[in-house]
């Protein structure tokens, strides 16, 4: 276009600078390119999206597409902090967690073969959640509605409580891990006081010390300050009973699911008066 075309035209003005101005212009919203608007609605929150879908079918399209796309993203972000939660929290719930049998479009149909739905993501968040809810920072944001919420808020919902819990778990199992050691060494005299996580980790992965760690059949945590049962203790194979009444814990130790023997009979490890409670479906 010349700038007589420019000078020329209705829709146009231009200033003495030559500074172009739009007056008037019958493009629409619609007329976008769908990969704008997109964007453009990838910053709209679902509620908001979902009055934008009602204004017509395209619209309604682009819609879709933003929310397929932002439960995938979430369900591969979601995806890698399970990866990392597992190893200290393996329970079933989370274990189970398999991204690559999961896509946004069976989200959304509610055809996912795995059955993600509210009601399941609401088991997962109290599963991940309720050990680490000793925190004031997880206890304040916990959710209890989350059951009610569609999937994409409870999908977000369990992507950051998972990464808040990621963020304290190092520190957590570090300063925990020292004090269940301590019972241990009360009731076993061939296992040696040591007081850093870093010290009781390298004993336990020293394979000289196995026989000494196959001799402990049972610990006792009761009216302990032990806030979460780490997973090193799983290397206790032959651990067949655990007390826990009276201590910190906030919910059943899950950490057992991962046990050889414990995973079998998770009723052998005794717990009375937590303050989270567990239905029995989301302990076994």
């Amino acid at each position: 276009m010349t700038i007589s075309n420019i000078i020329n035209n209705d829709d146009i003005a231009v200033s003495s600078n030559f500074d172009v101005e739009i007056k008037k212009s019958d493009i629409g919203l619609s007329d976008l390119p769908n990969e704008l608007l997109i964007k453009i609605f990838s910053y709209l929150s679902a509620k908001d999206r979902s009055a934008c879908s009602q204004v017509s079918t395209h619209l309604g399209n682009v819609c879709l597409q933003v929310k397929e796309n932002t439960i995938n993203y979430v369900l591969q972000e979601l995806g890698q902090e399970l990866k990392k939660m597992v190893q200290y929290i393996p329970a079933r719930y989370i274990a189970k967690f398999n991204r690559n049998k999961i896509t946004a479009k069976d989200v959304v149909a509610n055809l996912d073969p795995t059955r993600i739905h509210a009601y399941n993501l609401g088991s997962l968040y109290r599963v991940m959640a309720a050990p680490f809810c000793f925190d004031v920072d997880v206890r304040n944001n916990y959710d209890h509605s989350i059951r009610d919420l569609d999937i994409e808020s409870s999908l977000s919902k369990c992507l950051n409580m998972a990464k808040r819990i990621n963020a304290i778990a190092n520190d957590v199992l570090d300063r925990n891990l020292p004090r269940v050691w301590e019972r241990v060494v009360q009731r076993n005299s061939e296992i040696p006081q040591l007081q850093s996580a870093k010290q009781i980790r390298e004993w336990l992965d020293d394979s000289t010390n196995q026989s000494k760690i196959e001799k402990v059949t049972w610990l006792d945590l009761t009216r302990s300050d032990i806030e979460l049962i780490p997973p090193e203790v799983n290397l206790f194979s032959n651990l067949r009973k655990v007390y826990t009444q009276d201590s910190e814990l906030w919910s059943f130790p899950t950490v057992f699911h991962a046990h050889s023997i414990l995973s079998n009979s998770l009723k052998n490890v005794e717990c009375a008066d937590l303050k989270f409670y567990l239905p029995e479906e989301l302990r076994f």
